[in-house]
């Protein structure tokens, strides 16, 4: 019973403490951009369609940069997190510097973080309001679609 209400706890404070993690880094919130110079507009959050554990936040700095974090709950006790940068080929942001890391959580909620690589390429493309994730390191994200659910 106590790794269970552990477990449920942990479902809910990984991502709050990934969101935490994030604004302490002071990383611009899509709603705060505008995508300027682009035909198209990636930014936002974007969720697994078919209801998996994966979420795509996308944004663009004030250079015309594009920026990601990519989640997945694997499990109750390991969480995966990809970063990258990217520009921007029409409906497509192709990536040369995705990070992946994973989380380790122990029953007391501390957490071990293991760097997996640093040197992942892809792409993303939007097709039809449903983004792909073409990932060429371990293909993570090969065969899921991520539709738009909000503002990031």
């Amino acid at each position: 019973m106590k790794n269970n209400c552990i477990r449920k706890r942990i479902n809910i404070l990984i991502p709050l403490l990934f969101a935490v993690i994030l604004s302490s880094c002071g990383i611009p919130s899509a709603k705060n951009t505008s995508g300027k110079g682009q035909s198209v507009d990636f930014a936002g959050e974007w969720t697994d369609e078919a209801g998996g554990p994966t979420v795509v936040d996308i944004w663009v700095d004030d250079a015309g940069i594009w920026h990601g974090e990519i989640s997945r709950s694997d499990d109750d006790a390991v969480a995966s997190f990809w970063s990258f940068s990217a520009s921007a080929e029409g409906n497509t942001l192709i990536y040369t510097d995705m990070q992946h890391m994973r989380g380790i959580y122990d029953e007391e909620g501390e957490v071990t973080e293991d760097n997996i690589y640093s040197d992942g390429s892809g792409k993303l493309i939007l097709t039809d309001g449903k983004l792909s994730w073409q990932d060429d390191k371990e293909g993570a994200g090969n065969g899921l679609l991520f539709i738009y659910s909000g503002e990031y």
